[in-house]
C-alpha cells in the first residue's frame, strides 16, 4: 500500500510539472560579466536534460534531478533534488554557469539565480512547435546549434512522415479519424484540451481529440461528458499507474466504444509527457494506435 501511495504521488508530480510547465513566458538571461558559451549546465527537469544531451551538450551538463532518467548517460550525473522541490542553496552549490528552469515549477529560483549571476534558460513549452524552438535556443545557448538545427530538421521530417502516412491511410480505410480520450489523471478526471502539447501530438498522429474543443489546456471533466462524447480510443500515460484491466472494470465504462472495441492503451509515460526530442517517438507510437494494422 504504502508503495502504491508514493507511486501515485510521483505520478501527480509528473502531471503537475506537465500542467505548470505552460504558465508564464519563455526567457533567457545571461550575466553581462561573460559571454562564453557555458561549460557547466544544470538541468532542473528531464525535457531540459534530454534535449542537452540530444544536441550534443551532455558532456557540459553537471547535475540533473531525480526524474531526469533519460538517457542513460545522465544517471550518472548527481542529482540536485526533484522537479518541484529544489532548493535555492543545492543548485547554487553545485556551481553552474547556465540552469534550465520550467515555468511555474521554478519561478521562485529565476530571479534569485539571476543574482547569484547565473545564466537562466526558462521554458514554457506548450506545444510541438515551442519544443522545436526550445532545442533551437538550448542548442544555441550551449555552442551547438548547427547540431540542434539538424535534429529540429530531422523530428519535423519524421513529423511529416507520420502525416503522410496516416493520410493514406485515411484514404484507403477509412473517412474519419478516430476519435481519443486523454487520461492525465483519475481523480478527479483530467484531460487535454486544445491548447496542451499532447493535443498537438495526437493531432500529428492522426487523432482526434474528443476535448480539442475545450481551450483550457488540462482540464477536469466528469464521467458523464466522457460517455456523452464517447471516445473510439482511450490513452494512458505509464505513469498514471493504471491498468487497462482497471480502466476496462470501471463502473459502467462497459458502454463505451473504447471499452467495447477493446481500444484501451498505455503509452509510455516519459516520452509523452517531456516536450523534448522524443516527442517524435510519442507520436509514431499513437499514430500505430489510431491506425492499428
Amino acid at each position: 500500500m504504502k508503495t502504491l501511495r508514493i507511486k501515485r504521488i510521483t505520478a501527480l508530480i509528473l502531471i503537475l510539472a506537465v500542467v505548470f510547465s505552460a504558465l508564464s513566458a519563455e526567457s533567457y538571461y545571461f550575466p553581462q560579466r561573460t559571454r562564453n558559451i557555458p561549460s557547466r549546465v544544470l538541468s532542473l527537469g528531464p525535457a531540459g536534460t534530454e534535449i542537452l544531451f540530444a544536441v550534443g551538450a551532455g558532456n557540459q551538463v553537471i547535475a540533473r534531478t531525480d526524474f531526469c532518467n533519460y538517457p542513460e548517460e545522465a544517471l550518472s550525473l548527481p542529482s540536485v533534488g526533484g522537479f518541484s522541490t529544489i532548493s535555492l542553496e543545492a543548485v547554487i552549490a553545485a556551481d553552474p554557469e547556465l540552469v534550465i528552469c520550467f515555468a511555474g515549477m521554478h519561478d521562485n529560483l529565476v530571479e534569485p539565480l539571476k543574482a547569484a549571476g547565473i545564466g537562466v534558460f526558462v521554458s514554457d513549452a506548450d506545444s510541438i512547435e515551442a519544443t522545436l524552438s526550445d532545442i533551437a535556443q538550448i542548442g544555441a545557448i550551449t555552442g551547438h546549434a548547427a547540431e540542434a538545427d539538424a535534429l529540429v530538421a530531422s523530428m519535423k521530417k519524421d513529423m511529416a512522415a507520420v502525416k503522410k502516412t496516416f493520410a493514406k491511410k485515411l484514404f484507403r480505410k477509412a473517412p474519419v479519424k478516430p476519435t481519443v480520450y486523454w487520461e492525465i489523471w483519475n481523480d478527479p478526471f483530467m484531460t487535454v484540451g486544445s491548447t496542451s502539447f499532447i493535443n498537438g501530438m495526437l493531432e500529428a498522429a492522426g487523432f482526434v481529440n474528443v476535448y480539442g474543443d475545450l481551450a483550457e489546456g488540462y482540464p477536469m471533466i466528469s464521467e458523464e461528458s466522457l460517455f456523452a462524447r464517447d471516445p473510439d480510443v482511450i490513452i494512458i500515460p505509464s505513469t498514471n499507474w493504471t491498468s487497462v484491466e482497471s480502466v476496462m472494470a470501471r463502473p459502467q465504462w462497459a458502454e463505451l466504444s473504447a471499452v467495447k472495441n477493446g481500444r484501451v492503451y498505455i503509452v509510455d509515460g516519459d516520452t509523452s509527457s517531456r516536450c523534448g526530442p522524443r516527442i517524435v517517438d510519442s507520436i509514431k507510437e499513437l499514430n500505430a494506435l489510431a491506425f492499428p494494422q
